[in-house]
Order: structure tokens, then sequence, then C-alpha cells
């Protein structure tokens, strides 16, 4: 925390938002920024440029960064803080070793064990232990592996206590959410299959402003009478008040679980299987696989058979 009389302690954030890494890199990053905030730190976002519109409502500082790797080195070392966090699976060790001139410390954020070259390591993936990483970190490296350490946003703990109250078994509000950048292109599927299945239920979609596959989306989302949010904030009430969500097995799992929201699971990036396989095993979700392994007939079946 800041103290009277200095100046507050700085934290830049490496991550991006974009089709081909989803959005929930930013999030993660953006749970940490906000508590860092609360403490007194002022943070600054380093991204690339189709990052930048996700950030527009965030309240942080952004700072856009040149194309070219060492290009971008040269603009986060000009811009020297006590923390360097990087949540981007396309920097690796050399990366955060030349950032090492121009940052006190070094958080990284990650999902499957590879070398870094940090001070502090987060993977909140089930089943991570610290041995995953032997050899993998400097010996002196903090390593906070399991879900206990996911990166919440505030608003979803301040939601859990009235989310869970509500459960009631019932399936009257269905939330689909498959990633910002909907990979797979499972986000009409899902909503027409939760329609076919639920006639009378309220259905929710989100989907990113920048998905590829948004004007598809938004016809699917009119088709069945359902509410489509494009680049929501508030993604803590809409899960709180579902009885049932349709996503994929990345950050928002930890979300869903937090508020006991059930979900259905699309597969839709390697590095999932892991949480998939997870949380289905604690019977917080079922694995669906890939989503082209489904059509709209027989997700409807599935979601109907559960309801």
């Amino acid at each position: 925390a800041a103290r009277a009389g200095r100046p507050p302690a700085t934290a830049v954030f490496r991550c991006d938002a974009d089709p081909a890494s989803g959005a929930g890199h930013v999030y993660r990053c953006l749970s940490l920024a906000m508590r860092l905030a609360a403490l007194g730190w002022r943070c600054t976002f380093a991204v690339g440029h189709q990052t930048v519109p996700a950030l527009a409502r965030a309240g942080f500082a952004v700072m856009p960064l040149p194309p070219g790797e060492e290009a971008e080195l040269r603009a986060l070392t000009a811009a020297p803080a006590e923390l360097l966090v990087i949540d981007h699976y396309g920097r690796d060790a050399r990366f955060e070793s030349a950032c090492r001139s121009a940052f006190g410390r070094i958080l990284v954020l990650d999902d499957a064990p590879r070398p870094h070259d940090c001070d502090l390591l987060l993977d909140a993936t089930p089943g991570r232990t610290p041995a995953d990483y032997a050899g993998l970190v400097p010996a002196q490296a903090g390593l906070l592996c399991g879900p206990a350490f996911a990166a919440l946003r505030p608003d979803f703990i301040e939601h859990r206590a009235t989310a869970l109250a509500r459960r009631s078994g019932r399936l009257d509000r269905v939330l689909v959410s498959i990633g910002g950048s909907d990979a797979g292109g499972a986000t009409a599927l899902a909503a027409e299959a939760a329609r076919r299945a639920l006639p009378d239920a309220r259905i929710d979609v989100v989907a990113g402003g920048a998905a590829p596959g948004l004007p598809g989306i938004r016809r699917a989302a009119a088709g069945i009478g359902g509410t489509l949010h494009v680049d929501i904030d508030a993604m803590a009430g809409l899960m709180a008040a579902a009885d049932l969500a349709i996503g994929a097995p990345g950050g928002s799992s930890w979300e869903r679980c937090a508020l006991g929201l059930p979900a259905l699971l699309f597969t839709v990036a390697a590095n999932q299987r892991a949480n998939a396989a997870a949380l289905a095993a604690a019977g917080a979700a079922e694995d669906l696989g890939p989503p082209d392994a489904w059509s709209v007939e027989r997700l409807a079946d599935r979601i109907a058979a559960l309801a």
C-alpha cells in the first residue's frame, strides 16, 4: 500500500485480448489491477493495438505498444515500475529476462508449465503443484498453484452469497458465454440449442465486440428472442442470475464456481482440457469436448435431459 508522503507503487500489466488468445488474459489481469489499485498502486496496461478497445472502460492507464517484440521491449523498459505482470502466451523467459533491468519484480500468470524468468508465478489450473515448475523458474521464485489462487474480480465475491442462496435446480435462465472471441464458433449453436430445449427460459448471450462471428451471433440471439450483451462489464450479475451456463473451461470457470453456477463446457483450446476434466470430476460442469462434435439437435437433447 502507498505510504503517506511517498509516491504510489507502480505496476505494468503486459497482456492482450484478441481472437487468437481470447479475452481471459485481460480479465484476470484486471482482477489483480483492481486489488492493487485498492491498495494504492498505480497500474498501467501495456497492450497491442487490438487490445486497446477492450480496456476502454476499465479506468486504468493504457500504453499501446508498437509492433515487433524488440520495439515492444524498448517501449516497456522505457517505463520502469516496481512490478511487471505478464499474462501472455507469446512471451517467454527470454522476454522476461530482457525486462529485468526496468522492473523490481516480475509476476507471470500462466496455465501450462514452461520456462519463465520471474519472481512469482501464478497458475490456477486444478491439480497444478509447485513440482510442475521444478527447473522451469528460478529457485527463489514463489509459486501460487491451483484454483485457490484464481484471480477473481471483487464483484464476483460480492455476488457469491446471493447467488448460492438462489440455486434451486430450476432452469429458468441460461447464460451462453463461450469467450470473447467465440473460438470454435459455438455461441450461436449453444444459443439455438438452449432455446429449443427450454422454450420458456430467458437466454442471455455474451460476445466480444471483436469476435469474428459477431454478425452471426447477433442473428442467432435475435432469432431465439435472447438478449445479446457485447463487451459487457457486469458479468458477475449475469452469472449470479443464471441457472445454467454454456461456456468454455478458461478463466471464467473460477467465476462460475465462485457463484455456484453449473456449466456445460465446450473445450475450444488444448490448454483448457485439464480444466475441463477437473471441473467435470468435481461435478461442477459437464465436459462436451470440441463444439464441432455437436449439432443443435444433439445439444438441445442434452440440455433437456439435464432440465
